[in-house]
């Protein structure tokens, strides 16, 4: 299993082409934040060898969970969920939840599960698919929306060492959403 008190940042329902830049940035945020883990549940779990392939091309080697079970290795700390139907599981692990497909793709991923799970939430510029939810968190402030990568990377450096905000948000997120 994991470390429970071991950071973990979540790219949830990612699309082709995000893996490898939040990979970019999970790099960037561990000069940050000392074990962090990068988990990656993509929105199709077929596409594992092309993830792989990405990762790799950026020197990071990741676990499969089709592969290595739920152990995340602390010395591999990149883990890929290539198997289907566990994202609400691994997001109640997670430290911070990114939302996929809000930055390559347009009309983004649901954020309700991991605003219900408590957790810090930030997604990209393309949430148009979720108009009404995304504006009620932002409204709120039970999430962040961010333009681009760069400032994925800085926003999520803020809320895994501002433990007080990023609890903020979390329980914001969860007030919003349960009152509706």
């Amino acid at each position: 299993g994991i470390p429970p008190s071991q950071p973990i940042l979540l790219a949830a329902s990612t699309h082709a082409g995000e893996e490898a830049e939040i990979a970019r940035v999970f790099q960037r945020v561990r000069e940050s934040v000392r074990d962090l883990a990068l988990l990656i549940v993509p929105r199709h779990v077929e596409r594992r060898d092309e993830i792989t392939a990405a990762l790799n091309g950026i020197g990071l080697s990741p676990a499969l969970r089709s592969v290595s079970g739920s152990r995340i290795d602390p010395a591999a700390p990149v883990f890929v969920i290539d198997t289907t139907g566990e994202l609400a599981a691994w997001q109640h692990l997670a430290t911070l939840v990114v939302v996929g497909k809000s930055f390559l793709a347009e009309g983004g991923q649901n954020p309700a599960e991991a605003a219900l799970a408590q957790k810090r939430v930030l997604f990209g510029p393309h949430m148009e698919n979720f108009t009404p939810l995304v504006n009620l968190l932002l409204k709120k402030g039970g999430a962040r929306q961010v333009a681009d990568f760069a400032e994925l990377a800085s926003a999520s450096i803020a809320l895994m060492q501002d433990t007080a905000m990023a609890s903020t948000m979390a329980q914001k997120g969860y007030a919003a959403l349960k009152a509706h």
